[in-house]
């Protein structure tokens, strides 16, 4: 798996140009991006790195739609926007968080102070055509809103989400669902999601296979340079999480600098 280092904003974005040409992946592919605090941190969702187990996790989803339309004016049309709608509320899913947006996930990985060494801050850069490419034969991200009730699609979901009660299906596949909410449209969301057998993204990708790519920031002293940089061009944490928290969060920030 290739491994680049950068230590600014401009030597980022550099590094992801280059990678284009360098690994000949069209301009026409999307490429998805998730930024973290920690390279020890799996490319796994809540439910895997938990280790819930299946049954466990249907409990939770039946739970969840015995009182959730009491609590909220949205209505998911299918078993895909319901467990989407589990995902942003902070429930344990299969569903992993990626981004389209490069500058989103480095201010992901930049964010949160770190109070050990727990592994060098990551943004990692995966290829969802040749993901989807190893795991079901399909060349291209797969958008459920085209192909609701096929059930290759529809057996990643919990039973309690589809209209049959086959097995769930094993591996991980790219996802693009509908953006259904604020956050999840400024952050240019996307998503992998795995069945119980699946392995860490990365996993899936041999060591000379550049299908996903980590790009490790070279010092952890330089993170706050990085992070200012980002607020100067408007990737700040109101952009970001388009509530009113991070508002009260950016304006602190700007005036205790002052």
């Amino acid at each position: 798996m290739k491994e680049i280092e950068f230590g600014s904003l401009s030597e980022y974005l550099s590094v992801l140009e280059g990678l284009r040409k360098e690994l000949r992946w069209p301009e026409q592919d999307e490429l998805f991006f998730r930024g973290v605090k920690s390279e020890e941190l799996q490319l796994e969702p809540g439910v895997i790195w938990r280790q819930i187990a299946q049954g466990t996790e249907e409990s939770m989803v039946v739970e969840f739609l015995q009182y959730y339309e009491n609590m909220t004016t949205h209505r998911p049309q299918n078993g895909f926007e319901h467990y989407m709608l589990m995902q942003h509320y902070g429930l344990p899913t299969r569903l992993l968080d990626w981004s389209l947006s490069p500058l989103v996930s480095l201010y992901f990985a930049l964010e949160q102070n770190k109070m050990d060494n727990s592994g060098r801050r990551v943004v990692w850069v995966l290829n969802p055509r040749l993901l989807n490419t190893k795991t079901i034969g399909f060349e291209g991200i797969v958008c459920p809103a085209g192909y609701y009730g096929a059930s290759f699609i529809d057996n990643y979901l919990p039973s309690h989400l589809r209209p049959n009660d086959d097995e769930v299906c094993p591996g991980v596949i790219a996802l693009s669902l509908p953006l259904l909410n604020q956050r999840v449209t400024a952050q240019k969301g996307v998503f992998t999601l795995h069945g119980f057998n699946s392995k860490p993204v990365n996993e899936y990708f041999a060591q000379d296979d550049n299908g996903c790519i980590k790009i490790v920031l070279r010092d952890e002293k330089l993170r706050k340079n990085i992070l200012n940089e980002l607020y100067q061009i408007g990737i700040k944490e109101d952009d970001i999480y388009q509530d009113l928290n991070a508002l009260s969060k950016r304006i602190i920030r700007e005036y205790s600098a002052l």
